[in-house]
C-alpha cells in the first residue's frame, strides 16, 4: 500500500493510525520483558477486537494495565480487571488472561533470566505457542504468536515490495 508519501507498505496497512504504527513500531526489535509482555497482551485483544480498533484504544489500554508492567498486572485483583471489562467490553476470559499470562511471563523470567531470551530464542511460531501453552498461557492461538514474533522483529515482518522489508535474511536476529 502507498500512502501520501509515496512509500510502498505491507499490504495490510491503511490509515494514519496503522501507517505510523507499521513505520515506527512494527517489526523492531524489543528487548524490553514489559515491552514485550505489552504487545503479547494487544495481540491477544485482536480476537475481539480489530487491530485498528486496538491501537486506538492502546493509550487507555495501557493505563487500565500499569503500562503492562508484568509484576503488577500479575498482581491485579479480580475488582479491576472486572472494571475494565465493563468499560472496554472485552470478553471476561480475554482480559483476566492479562493477569494469568503475566504470572506465566514471570515464571520464564525466573527460568530464562529475561522473557527477551525465551521468546527470541525461537524462529517457529509453532514451537514458541506450544511452549507459552506449557508455561499455562491462556486465550492465545498460534495466529496472534505469529503476529508477535513478527511485531517485534524475531521473524522477519515486512512483505517484500515494503520500504521497510530488511535486507538481512530471515532468522538471523
Amino acid at each position: 500500500m502507498k500512502n501520501k508519501d509515496e512509500k510502498k507498505r505491507c499490504s495490510w496497512v491503511s490509515g494514519d493510525l496503522m501507517t505510523v504504527h507499521h513505520d515506527n513500531e512494527y517489526g523492531r526489535i524489543q528487548t524490553d520483558d514489559n515491552a514485550i509482555f505489552a504487545k503479547f497482551c494487544l495481540e491477544i485483544f485482536t480476537q475481539q477486537k480489530t487491530y485498528a480498533e486496538v491501537l486506538e484504544r492502546q493509550d487507555q489500554i495501557r493505563d487500565w494495565f500499569f503500562q503492562f508492567d508484568i509484576g503488577r498486572c500479575a498482581n491485579m485483583d479480580d475488582t479491576r480487571l472486572d472494571s475494565f471489562i465493563q468499560e472496554s467490553g472485552l470478553q471476561k476470559q480475554i482480559v483476566y488472561a492479562v493477569r494469568t499470562n503475566a504470572i506465566c511471563c514471570q515464571e520464564i523470567i525466573a527460568d530464562y533470566g529475561s522473557l527477551f531470551k525465551f521468546v527470541y530464542g525461537f524462529k517457529q511460531p509453532e514451537k514458541l505457542y506450544k511452549a507459552l501453552l506449557k508455561y499455562g498461557f491462556q486465550e492465545i492461538q498460534e495466529s496472534n504468536v505469529l503476529w508477535l514474533m513478527k511485531n517485534i522483529g524475531v521473524i522477519e515482518a515486512h512483505e517484500p515490495d515494503c520500504f521497510l522489508k530488511s535486507s538481512h535474511p530471515e532468522g538471523t536476529h
